[in-house]
């Protein structure tokens, strides 16, 4: 079962109108986990008012969490929401860097940029999420079950150059 919970800070979560709490998500991987359900995670670097000490909430919050897999995408303007449009007044920090689609990926963070988060620091922060929380002889199995030697490889490249 995968959950959007975009961030570890309950700050974040209330600004974003997310609707719940870090004590929820909680208590929801424990009852998925007790019945046996496989968990994903799946999170987003890069909200209004994320800091160097939000992602490291998130990071630490989702090493904590248990799920099964995980996912650190970074904020992506996609046209329509929020994020885009304040990006496109130059409003809150954002401003979109381009409007060539190739580059709207979520782990490419590319699209966007963000005044107080500059692109290479939140790619930083994904990496060190993504090992945070796949460097556990269980969950690198897991990894490692669910991807293809193209994807292995291309991650571990990007680790490498990060």
């Amino acid at each position: 079962m995968g959950y959007g919970i975009e961030s570890g800070d309950q700050e974040l979560l209330d600004k974003m109108g997310k609707g719940t709490t870090v004590k929820q998500i909680k208590d929801s991987f424990k009852i998925c986990k007790r019945i046996g359900i496989k968990t994903e995670a799946n999170f987003i670097l890069g909200h209004i008012g994320e800091t160097e000490k939000t992602l490291k909430k998130t990071v630490k919050f989702a090493r904590k969490l248990k799920a099964d897999f995980a996912n650190f995408a970074i904020m992506v303007p996609f046209p329509g929401t929020e994020i885009f449009e304040k990006a496109a007044k130059g409003e809150d920090g954002f401003k979109i860097k381009t409007y060539d689609w190739r580059l709207y990926g979520k782990q490419i963070g590319a699209a966007l940029e963000i005044d107080h988060l500059p692109t290479e620091k939140l790619i930083k922060w994904q990496n060190k999420a993504y090992l945070n929380f796949y460097l556990t002889p269980k969950r690198f199995k897991l990894l490692v079950k669910r991807l293809d030697a193209k994807r292995i490889k291309g991650i571990i490249k990007r680790v490498v150059h990060a």
